[in-house]
């Protein structure tokens, strides 16, 4: 049975549905849904992780690799993909590394890496390695081929509140608060650029940390695209996005709420801690 939402920490949360579902394990909540936080429900509703637990092939994970409290598990899927999760048993953060063809793929020149947590889609000419932190995971889904996200566009969904990165009140004009708000809004569209951007209004304006501040409580607001290092941003396998310039995580104000932060909760720099309301995936 599912312990999510009965007191661990999100990152210890995740980790527990990540493995339940490589190992395809029944999905039993063993929380009360009709109370559980927006955060719990976050990950409840994940379909990518879910499939990897129901995927018609049947079959389990297995361990490939196991050192120093670091592991690697993976589980082949019924259309060839395999499933692999790094899981780091360790109180503290470390990078943890496998390879595509150690997690049972064939041989290839390029892999598309699905991290099913954050969304986001990249490419590896073969090694799978990211930093995790202390009893966290990485989840990605593999396979032979390519991909990216750089040129997509795609609401950015918080996990604390399962809404959406918001530009107030659809305005345009430089300095515009960054909040969040209920999904559904074209204020709400991101476009990641190689660069490292993330542009709103079909690629006009970038989120922007405020007079390239780099402490912790600096506001982000919407600007005019103009290349510098305060609008350069990093969407991270762990489910952070980090501001290039600083290293601190985009936050939602306020730490993370049980009740999920509400509408028009700013956004704003603050040292990365693992909560929820420092977690994100692309809608």
């Amino acid at each position: 049975m599912l312990e999510v939402g009965n007191g661990m920490s999100f990152t210890e949360d995740r980790s527990h549905f990540s493995l339940w579902s490589e190992m395809a394990a029944p999905l039993i909540a063993g929380t009360d849904l009709r109370k559980a936080s927006a955060a719990t429900l976050f990950l409840y509703g994940n379909k990518d992780v879910i499939a990897v637990d129901q995927d018609s092939l049947g079959k389990q994970g297995t361990e490939v690799s196991s050192s120093g409290g670091l592991h690697v598990l993976t589980k082949p899927l019924a259309n060839g993909d395999v499933s692999v999760v790094l899981f780091n048993e360790n109180s503290s953060a470390a990078t943890i590394t496998t390879s595509a063809t150690a997690a049972g793929l064939p041989a290839a020149s390029s892999y598309r890496l699905d991290n099913l947590w954050s969304h986001v889609v990249s490419s590896t000419g073969g090694s799978i390695s990211a930093s995790v932190p202390g009893h966290g995971s990485v989840m990605y889904r593999v396979s032979v081929g390519s991909g990216t996200s750089a040129g997509s566009t795609h609401p950015l969904v918080g996990a604390s509140s399962n809404r959406c990165l918001d530009a107030y009140d659809n305005q345009t004009a430089p300095g515009t608060k960054i909040e969040i708000w209920d999904c559904g809004g074209a204020n709400q569209a991101v476009t990641i650029t190689a660069a490292g951007e993330l542009r709103l209004y079909g690629g006009t304006q970038c989120l922007d940390a405020y007079d390239n501040g780099t402490t912790s409580g600096t506001k982000v607001q919407l600007y005019t695209c103009n290349g510098g290092a305060n609008q350069k941003w990093s969407l991270n396998p762990n489910g952070t996005v980090t501001g290039t310039q600083s290293g601190l995580c985009l936050d939602v104000t306020g730490g993370d709420q049980a009740s999920g932060n509400v509408n028009g909760t700013a956004l704003e720099l603050w040292t990365c801690n693992g909560g929820a309301n420092q977690q994100w995936r692309l809608g």
